[in-house]
C-alpha cells in the first residue's frame, strides 16, 4: 500500500553542512494520508535535511483540515543526543505553538528496527510536546484502521 501521487520530497535534497547525511526520509502523500518512508541511523545533518524537508513539504502542502500522517521506518531510529535536539526543534518549528498539526501519527517498522524499543519513548514525547499522538503498529492496515478513528474523533 503505497503512494500513488508523483511529488515526492526527499530530505537528502535539503541537507547543508560538512558531512554527508545518514539518515533520509522520503515524504509522498497518497491522497490520503502524508505518507514517509525513512531510514536511520541518523547525523545531524541527516535530522537537518528530514527536518527541512517536513518544512518545504507542509509548505507545499499547507494543514487545512484533519490530516494523518503514516512512516514506515527501515533499519534504525538511532540517534546522538545532539540529533535528539535538532530533532525535537524541527518538530517545535514545525507544528508547535498555534501551528496546524497532525490529526494522528503512526509508524510501521519494516522488520526489526535498530533501536525502536529503546527510541519510542521520546519519539512520543517530542510529538505530544505539540499535541500530535504517535503510535507504533506492525502494519499499515492497522495503523489506517487507527487513522480512520482518529479523523472521526477530530470531525
Amino acid at each position: 500500500m503505497g503512494p500513488t501521487t508523483n511529488s515526492t520530497l526527499r530530505s537528502t535534497d535539503f541537507v547543508a553542512g560538512d558531512f554527508p547525511p545518514h539518515g533520509v526520509s522520503e515524504i509522498l502523500d497518497d491522497g490520503e494520508v502524508v505518507f514517509a518512508h525513512t531510514t536511520g541511523p541518523f547525523n545531524l545533518e541527516g535530522v537537518i535535511g528530514i527536518n527541512r524537508a517536513r518544512m518545504e513539504y507542509f509548505r507545499l502542502h499547507p494543514i487545512t483540515r484533519p490530516v494523518c500522517h503514516l512512516t514506515i521506518l527501515h533499519r534504525s531510529v538511532l540517534m546522538s543526543h545532539e540529533c535528539i535536539d535538532a530533532f525535537n526543534s524541527g518538530i517545535q518549528q514545525a507544528f508547535g505553538g498555534d501551528r496546524p498539526r497532525l490529526t494522528a501519527l503512526a509508524w510501521v517498522p519494516d522488520g526489526d528496527v535498530e533501536g525502536l524499543t529503546l527510541m519510542t519513548n521520546m519519539y512520543t514525547e517530542s510529538y505530544a510536546a505539540v499535541g500530535i499522538p504517535l503510535q507504533i503498529f506492525d502494519n499499515v492496515g492497522q495503523a489506517r484502521q487507527w487513522f480512520q478513528e482518529c479523523l472521526k474523533a477530530a470531525a
